[in-house]
């Protein structure tokens, strides 16, 4: 039994997987914070979103990491260990704001 891969499944390279992963999170944070400007999004709503992309745009990157060796590998991890530990930074704000504040 062989282990189940993402890129068995649609066929593609991790490197083309990845890039549409991340391409396609990375419109989906651009579009919340466009929203969230325009006032469409409460900082709650804004910050839980925009981590939860922030986390996928590091997934993607790490699915990538797979087709790639030397230099550019590391540029990919740091990018997505980066992501990551924004992703985090967003939840921990979202915690904070969620409820106005209000500790208890």
């Amino acid at each position: 039994m062989s282990d189940f891969q993402l890129t068995d499944l649609f066929g593609v390279s991790a490197l083309v997987l990845g890039g549409i992963l991340v391409t396609a999170w990375l419109g989906a944070f651009v579009f919340s914070v466009y929203r969230y400007r325009r006032g469409a999004l409460t900082p709650a709503e804004f910050h839980l979103w925009g981590g939860g992309a922030l986390m996928w745009i590091a997934f993607g990157l790490g699915q990538a990491l797979r087709d790639l060796s030397g230099g550019r590998s590391r540029v990919v991890e740091l990018a997505m260990f980066g992501s990551a530990l924004v992703a985090i930074g967003f939840w921990v704000q979202w915690w904070r704001v969620r409820d106005g504040g209000n500790e208890g």
